[in-house]
């Protein structure tokens, strides 16, 4: 197999906001930067299906970052760290600066940029796009390609991080567009590539979130943290199949200010007691999880959103839709009348929030590997305020992107790499292990389909020891008997998609393998993480982070005090 070899001071992988954020600040820097993106900017991954909601504190008349800063830490149920948090709310304000300067626009009433109120939000501070998360990505997109400095690799899988000198420098990847392996060394490596929401059957991700730079740092030797805390988006399009996981956005649909619908079971009973604060998403999600168990669910496991329950006429309903969410002309050109109907929701996989280990510099555990974005863990905590994901992509995006520049300045890793024959045929052996012929053979699709089903049945919504247990055992099974087997042709070369599968497979099995062992060891309830055996928070020693890590090539999960969150080594 062909290998061709890059050179970059800076590589960022990833191809949503964080990563374009990151390259945009690392080229200003005077970085050589390469970005890698496993499929083309503004047509994936996580950020083109955000609603497209920032929050931000920039009214300075009836809001501060202060205020903003009390709300994250609020909503994190004692696990947010507290450095990072301070940094989110404090630098966002400029983050939206540079925004409008990138050509994204904003919302706007009366010339002023409107501002919307979220569940957990003291003050109205969701800024949109026009365009939803597109309509942030592609300007940003413009302004990093605008640098002669920049290179970009769309249709790019990177699966194995390489190293020298005792530091990340650099990855090995997969180009789907020729069927070679690219191997870029860099000075400095930045990991921006979403989330894991792919381990299960209902997500409101796109299907390329599978986990990769949790596997690409895991691997490598980084510590993640909290990989057990999944916010789940409390209403999720179940039916009709077409629409599956498509996100109804309750903070407008059900509150008195925006359509005034309602949320009931099966019975046509009501959930909840006012609409005016609505609850956020964690305390949403369980309510309607215990509704579900309770078996006052619909017969595909949901409740619905009553939209012929509003006070408000069907042409208005429909007019406000159109007008607020981003959604909703995607949802009415499949056919689904939003505005008259009953709709069938439940809670879906929507944002990982633990992940890669940071410091407020981006810094992950190993030296020359930095993470922004959701891919990066502690910043949120237990449970994430609506709005401060797209924050968290602009204002990280720009600190891995400047620290990262810095460090690549300094050091001489890049030039330290001599990447060997057995290197890269190590580095290669997924790849090379899934065109070899099997006695039985498995598609791609078939072991996702038996992880996303394990991951649902054991380590869903709703835990215990008994299912997490089972799903370890399962997960182990997976690895051991079902990846071993996995065969695609090794033609066509060019976008060989079955091959990219098959990566995202082994991705998938190592990072479900994580989640279920440090859902185990955390043995409480807190924000989105459910323990039907341990319902309530541990309240009996300060709030601590769940940390897995290799330990001589054994996974090994741990715990460590919130408190010590930025104390590791360089």
């Amino acid at each position: 197999m062909r290998l061709n070899i890059y050179e970059t001071d800076v590589l960022v992988i990833g191809g949503g906001l964080a990563a374009a954020r990151a390259a945009i600040e690392a080229a200003s820097e005077g970085a050589k930067v390469a970005v890698v993106a496993k499929a083309p900017i503004g047509k994936s991954g996580a950020s083109t299906m955000a609603g497209g909601g920032l929050a931000a504190a920039i009214d300075i008349e009836r809001d501060s970052p202060a205020v903003h800063y009390e709300d994250t830490v609020a909503a994190g149920r004692g696990l947010t760290d507290l450095e990072l948090a301070k940094i989110l709310a404090h630098e966002v304000p400029a983050r939206v600066k540079d925004l409008i300067d990138y050509g994204v626009q904003l919302e706007r009433e009366a010339g002023k940029i409107s501002l919307r109120p979220t569940p957990g939000h003291s003050n109205p501070r969701q800024i949109h796009s026009i365009g939803g998360g597109v309509g942030y990505l592609l300007p940003l997109r413009r302004k990093a390609l605008s640098y002669p400095n920049v290179s970009l690799h769309e249709d790019v899988m990177a699966f194995k991080l390489l190293e020298a000198d005792n530091r990340v420098a650099g990855a090995i990847c997969y180009d789907i567009k020729t069927g070679e392996l690219d191997a870029f060394k860099a000075g400095a490596t930045i990991l921006a590539t979403g989330g894991y929401q792919e381990l299960y059957p209902l997500s409101s991700a796109s299907v390329d979130m599978t986990g990769d730079g949790y596997a690409l740092a895991f691997e490598a030797g980084a510590e993640l943290v909290d990989m057990e805390m999944l916010l789940y988006y409390p209403t999720a399009l179940l039916s009709p199949p077409s629409v599956r996981g498509a996100l109804l956005l309750y903070e407008f649909a059900l509150h008195e200010r925006g359509l005034g619908a309602r949320l009931v079971n099966a019975r046509g009973e009501d959930l909840l007691e006012t609409y005016n604060p609505l609850p956020v998403r964690d305390v949403l999600s369980r309510r309607i999880f215990q509704e579900i168990r309770e078996g006052k669910g619909t017969a595909n496991g949901g409740v619905y959103i009553d939209m012929c329950l509003s006070p408000r006429s069907p042409d208005d309903r429909a007019r406000l839709l159109l007008k607020r969410d981003p959604f909703s002309s995607f949802l009415t050109s499949v056919g689904l009348d939003v505005a008259n109907s009953k709709l069938e929701i439940a809670p879906a996989a929507h944002t990982v929030l633990g992940g890669v280990r940071i410091d407020a510099h981006c810094r992950t555990t190993l030296p020359g590997l930095f993470a922004a974005g959701e891919v990066a863990g502690n910043v949120h905590g237990a449970n994430r305020l609506g709005g401060n994901a797209l924050s968290e992509t602009q204002v990280f995006g720009q600190r891995a992107g400047l620290f990262a520049a810095r460090y690549a300045r300094e050091s001489t890793g890049r030039a330290e790499l001599r990447i060997s024959d057995e290197q890269i045929e190590d580095a290669a052996q997924p790849v090379l292990v899934a065109t070899r012929p099997k006695a039985a053979p498995l598609r791609p699709a078939e072991v996702k389909q038996h992880i996303r089903q394990t991951m649902f049945e054991c380590a869903g919504p709703a835990k215990d020891e008994k299912g997490l247990l089972e799903g370890i055992r399962r997960m182990g099974e997976i690895i051991d008997s079902e990846l071993p087997r996995v065969h695609v042709d090794a033609s066509p070369a060019e976008f060989n998609y079955a091959l990219q599968e098959a990566l995202e497979a082994r991705t998938m099995a190592y990072v479900a393998q994580v989640v279920c062992q440090a859902a185990l060891v955390r043995r409480e309830s807190r924000g989105h993480h459910y323990r039907i055996d341990y319902p309530r928070p541990d309240d009996s020693q300060p709030p601590y982070r769940t940390r897995a890590k290799l330990q001589d090539r054994n996974l090994v999960v741990d715990t460590f005090s919130v408190s010590q969150n930025g104390e590791f080594g360089r």
